[in-house]
């Protein structure tokens, strides 16, 4: 199957050996080089799609995204858009085998593109939700080969402001865990993003998962905050939004939902800090903590 990318299409998927959709007419290759075959998802921004990079020796998958904004608000359009080109640029700036690879980037008709590598996995959501919680042990281990990636954008000024279950993806072919979706995220060594605010009272993440300290500036300890509910999902199977917190310290009470080793407690205890500058500043000191105190 093929599908066309004219998002007012009326019938949008054709068969495998169609050139121009058969509906609108449109070309159902997009750049002379990726074709489409079908739709991932569709918000009021744009969609996703599922494509093969004919460029390539051997075609591979890769997802095409599509600015097509159905907003007519000029303000909600551009801030749209920002965030699309940000992503743009960070795929461009950060490489590492635990990211999506950038392929392009382009305007064609009106419409603004973004190409990456598409991840053959599964999120870790959707893994707790089929399988049921995890052990402390593969919680542990996952934080090991989690950490590293994270460690890495933000040796580059990158602060990812989602890291969720959904983001993280367990890759099929190699059994590494994947981060996605940089939508969100602030490069923090842009002159416009270094001293970076979600302004006007803007809900910035997934609820449960976002820091205390969300509005104010982006710093790596929120992103350690967002790994710290992560894993809370990962042992309960509980979204994280559903914990109380202590009325005095406004700490969240997390422990009064499950039992873990004194070694892994206290690492979950200062990623889950109420107060920014008590949790973890840096990735790797929790790698350096896991080394140490974790037996696997």
């Amino acid at each position: 199957m093929r599908y066309c990318l004219n998002p007012d299409c009326p019938q949008p998927k054709n068969l495998s050996a169609t050139e121009n959709c058969q509906a609108c007419g449109s070309s159902l290759t997009l750049h002379e080089r990726f074709d489409i075959l079908l739709q991932l998802g569709r918000g009021g921004f744009g969609a996703a799609f599922l494509a093969i990079d004919q460029v390539q020796p051997n075609p591979v998958h890769c997802v095409v995204k599509q600015f097509c904004p159905k907003n007519t608000e000029p303000e909600k359009v551009q801030k749209a858009l920002s965030r699309f080109q940000r992503e743009a640029h960070l795929l461009q700036k950060l490489h590492h085998p635990q990211l999506p690879h950038f392929v392009d980037y382009f305007e064609d008709t009106e419409r603004v593109y973004l190409i990456q590598e598409y991840i053959h996995g599964v999120p870790l959501m959707r893994a707790v939700k089929k399988l049921g919680a995890l052990s402390e042990t593969d919680v542990k281990q996952m934080l090991r080969d989690f950490l590293p990636v994270l460690a890495h954008i933000h040796e580059h000024q990158v602060i990812h402001r989602d890291i969720n279950p959904n983001n993280i993806l367990y890759r099929t072919r190699d059994s590494q865990l994947v981060l996605i979706d940089f939508g969100l995220a602030a490069d923090l060594s842009l002159p416009n993003e270094s001293t970076l605010k979600t302004a006007n009272s803007v809900f910035i993440g997934t609820a449960g998962y976002v820091p205390p300290e969300n509005g104010k500036q982006p710093v790596p300890a929120s992103d350690i905050f967002a790994l710290g509910a992560t894993c809370f999902y990962l042992l309960t199977g509980m979204p994280p939004k559903k914990i109380t917190r202590d009325s005095t310290t406004e700490e969240l009470l997390w422990k009064s939902h499950l039992q873990v080793s004194d070694d892994l407690s206290e690492i979950m205890d200062k990623m889950l800090r109420h107060r920014v500058e008590q949790r973890y500043q840096s990735a790797l000191k929790i790698v350096e903590e896991l080394n140490q105190v974790l037996i696997v």
